[in-house]
């Protein structure tokens, strides 16, 4: 069992998303999957969070179904988050007393209490891509979880190989 990991701006996951350059992810990665003999793409992102940004569909749902190769989505919606213990974005914001414009030390205060719940999401991620029979595994992550996702996947012993550290066209 190994892990293949593309970090990169969630953009690129998401087709439909302005910022992104999905259609490029795609083939990039179906070099990968190629290359690698990929037999599992997992991601770390939601069928909540598509259609939260009314994104048409995953570049790498897609690109499995291209391929032949089985996809899941990783990231915990909403309930799962709650029964995790993990606040939504608004929910931080409200526990924080901030408003919706936010200064940049409100933005970095707000980011780092998001930061405090990453390890519980970085484990469920691990622990849901391990409960699937694979020998190797293409996982696409937001490029803010480098150094906190290596740490969780080296201290289980977890065999990973870094692809890329921050995905974008070239």
């Amino acid at each position: 069992m190994k892990i293949f990991i593309v970090f990169t701006n969630h953009a690129n996951q998401m087709i439909g998303c302005k910022h992104g350059d999905s259609f490029n992810f795609i083939d990039y990665l179906g070099n990968i999957c190629l290359n690698k003999n990929i037999d599992l793409i997992a991601e770390e992102l939601s069928e909540e969070a598509l259609t939260a940004s009314r994104a048409i569909d995953s570049s790498c749902r897609i690109l499995s179904i291209k391929m032949g190769i089985r996809h899941i989505f990783c990231d915990p919606e909403s309930s799962e988050r709650t029964l995790l213990g993990i606040p939504s974005y608004s929910e931080i914001l409200e526990d924080l007393g901030f408003g919706k414009v936010l200064t940049r030390a409100q933005a970095i205060q707000l980011k780092t209490e998001e930061m405090r719940y990453w390890n519980v999401r970085e484990n469920y991620w691990i622990e849901n891509i391990i409960q699937h029979n694979f020998e190797r595994c293409l996982f696409i992550c937001g490029s803010s979880h480098i150094e906190s996702f290596i740490e969780d996947l080296s201290s289980r012993g977890i065999n990973f190989e870094i692809i890329a550290e921050n995905w974008t066209i070239s």
